[in-house]
C-alpha cells in the first residue's frame, strides 16, 4: 500500500467513499464531467466539509428531503459577503442525505476563477461561473 493510499484511507473513511461513489453523476471514464467536476477531489472536500458541518457549526438541516431525487432544481440561498458558507452547508446536507443524495453545483462569482489554484479547485468541486448561460445549460443537462 503506497503513501497516497494510506493518506486517502485516513482522510476519506470507506463509508464516505462508498456514499460519494453511489451518487449518480454524469462523469466520464477519467472521473470528470464537462464542467470540470472531479469525483476523487469531491471526496476530500466532502470529508473536510463533514467536519465543518458536524463539529464546528453542528448543523441541523430540515426539509432536505423535499428536494427532488433527480431533475433540474435551483436552490438559491440568501447570503451576504463573498464566502457562501451557507451554500456549502446546504450542499453537504443534500449530498449526505441517506436517500437519493445529490451533489449540487455552485454558481460562483467571476472573481474566483481568476485566483490561481482556487478557480481550478472550485471547478473540480463542481462549481461553474455564475451567469445566465451556464445556469440554463446546467438546468438543461
Amino acid at each position: 500500500m503506497g503513501l497516497a493510499s494510506i493518506l486517502k484511507s485516513r482522510l476519506i473513511p470507506a463509508e464516505l467513499e462508498n456514499h460519494i461513489n453511489r451518487i449518480r453523476k454524469p462523469i466520464g471514464s477519467l472521473g470528470y464531467d464537462p464542467w470540470g467536476y472531479n469525483n476523487e477531489v469531491m471526496k476530500y472536500g466532502f470529508s473536510l466539509t463533514r467536519q465543518i458541518y458536524e463539529k464546528y457549526f453542528r448543523v441541523e438541516a430540515t426539509g432536505v428531503d423535499k428536494i427532488p431525487a433527480e431533475g433540474p432544481v435551483l436552490i438559491v440561498p440568501n447570503h451576504s459577503g463573498q464566502l457562501p458558507v451557507d451554500g456549502l452547508l446546504i450542499a453537504y446536507a443534500l449530498a449526505s442525505r441517506e436517500n437519493n443524495p445529490r451533489i449540487p453545483r455552485a454558481m460562483i462569482e467571476r472573481f474566483f476563477p481568476t485566483v490561481p489554484y482556487l478557480g481550478n479547485l472550485l471547478n473540480e468541486f463542481g462549481a461553474v461561473l455564475g451567469d445566465p448561460t451556464n445556469c440554463a445549460k446546467m438546468l438543461a443537462n
